[in-house]
């Protein structure tokens, strides 16, 4: 509106060139009008130079034995990165633009060679390193230049002997646009005339076998009631999967580890091995997680074998989910470890038994307690020196003395026969067996004491049909210790 009205001023005034001249200045008056009717552009701060924490020439370095927490000095420092962005809050909305920084450094933690850095604090809180790109140099003496520094660089130098970390395009956003003031736990290992050893060592079996989510590399929450959560497998000041945090610290105490046996625990639920499943178990039927599901074999939750309660709680952590081992498979290999695959059972049932004690038996005897006759007759467990000094006990506690016979003749005594020519010792029933004092000639049997002496029964238990059961010596003959004393 001023363009047209100061115009047709002009042109009355001066002309064509007064029309020309008021025409410039009502359109200058418009624009200023219509920009001041608009909202107005928001621009957020902007950083004109960057102060680090302490870098000083000449500074003393220090020398870490054990575990040590330093802040050490900025050795290295690009420019700061600008990135822009851009907002409209739509047709005629508000403008907005936003700055956001980072930035590539070094910091100086010490003399080299270290074993590792643990935490890291920014501002005297636990940085968390996801997604943060932080390169750590040991401080070795041949150590290469950082890629990043030589490339910015061109010719740099590597800091040998000197231990540094690099942070490349470390966001600053979270601590108001500046570099933070960091601090972090450096381990050292005092070295010795001798290798020690942890650095002599090569493999380890990775444990515990049993937790739902515990080989998890990505943090697995289990929501509590309609709002709550709480995390499964973070119980660290890092805030990372507890798999993580321990693998970093194994690989520092460990220098010279190369073979990981990742152990994954299933559950039987009985020590006859006729009756026993193995079958994947959980700790609860009722457990909501995110963002992984538990799931192994083809099994979802509500399929697996739940873990008995002990004083309120589970007796063991459930089966680790096929997705958690595959994470930690993937994490071992990413460190140049050999992973071998080891499966485990515990035994789920009464008294919570050894899995070692599983037994099979043949007959309609058998047990679930885990009897010395069904470990004799599996033969799993035990070997022909326990079994010979087991029944050298019994023998004893009938209180026969002198010859062998006796002896053995206190031996059937003491075993009540029962039907099928079966006897029972000690709450156990036995098989009628031919060897079960030894083989047969001409109705007497031999007893091999020592290398060449002999002692005969009479009247020997019925004869059994087929081999002589695990364990039996050639015949049936049951060596005895040198010196022909069986007690």
């Amino acid at each position: 509106m001023a363009q047209v009205i100061l115009s047709n001023v002009g042109q009355q005034v001066g002309g064509p060139i007064g029309q020309f001249i008021g025409s410039t200045i009502g359109k200058a008056i418009d624009n200023r009008v219509i920009a001041s009717l608009s909202p107005a552009r928001q621009k957020g701060p902007r950083l004109e130079a960057l102060s680090l924490q302490s870098s000083a020439d000449g500074a003393p370095m220090g020398c870490v034995f054990g575990r040590a927490r330093v802040t050490g000095q900025v050795i290295w420092a690009a420019r700061f990165l600008e990135t822009k962005h851009k907002r409209s809050g739509g047709k005629g909305g508000q403008k907005t633009v936003e700055y956001e920084y980072s930035l590539s450094f070094a910091v100086g933690l010490g003399e080299g060679p270290i074993d590792g850095v643990g935490r890291v604090w920014a501002d005297g809180q636990p940085l968390d390193l996801t997604g943060v790109t932080m390169r750590v140099h040991r401080g070795t003496k041949d150590q290469t230049p950082d890629p990043l520094i030589e490339a910015v660089e061109g010719a740099a130098s590597a800091f040998r002997g000197t231990a540094y970390v690099v942070f490349e395009d470390l966001p600053l956003g979270a601590f108001g646009s500046r570099a933070p003031q960091l601090a972090f736990e450096v381990f050292r290992r005092p070295m010795g005339v001798e290798r020690r050893l942890e650095d002599r060592l090569e493999g380890v079996c990775l444990i515990p076998g049993a937790g739902e989510f515990c080989l998890a590399t990505e943090a697995v929450m289990r929501r509590e009631g309609l709002t709550k959560s709480r995390p499964e497998n973070v119980n660290n000041a890092e805030g990372r999967a507890d798999i993580e945090v321990s693998l970093d610290q194994l690989m520092v105490q460990a220098p010279n580890l190369k073979r990981v046996s990742l152990i994954v625990g299933w559950f039987g639920d009985d020590l006859r091995a006729g009756h026993c499943q193995v079958r994947p178990g959980v700790d609860r039927r009722d457990k909501m997680t995110r963002p992984m599901r538990w799931s192994v074999a083809g099994l979802e939750r509500h399929e697996a074998h739940l873990v008995s309660q002990v004083d309120g709680g589970p007796a063991y952590g459930g089966t680790p989910s096929d997705e958690s081992v595959r994470q930690a498979i993937r994490s071992l290999k990413a460190r140049g470890l050999e992973v071998t695959l080891y499966p485990f059972v515990f035994m789920d049932c009464p008294g919570y038994p050894w899995r070692g004690r599983v037994a099979g038996t043949d007959g309609a005897g058998g047990s679930a307690c885990g009897c010395w006759t069904a470990r004799r007759r599996s033969g799993s467990g035990r070997s022909r020196g326990w079994r010979r000094s087991m029944m050298r006990r019994r023998w004893r506690r009938t209180g026969q003395a002198g010859s062998a016979k006796a002896r053995g003749s206190a031996w059937r005594s003491g075993a009540p026969a029962l039907a099928g020519g079966r006897r029972r010792w000690q709450g156990c029933e036995l098989p009628p067996c031919r060897g079960a004092m030894g083989g047969w000639r001409g109705g007497e049997a031999d007893v091999t004491e020592g290398a060449s002496r002999r002692r005969t029964f009479a009247s020997p238990p019925p004869p059994l049909r087929g081999p002589p059961p695990h364990g039996m010596g050639r015949k049936g003959v049951i060596p005895l210790p040198a010196g022909g004393r069986m007690a």
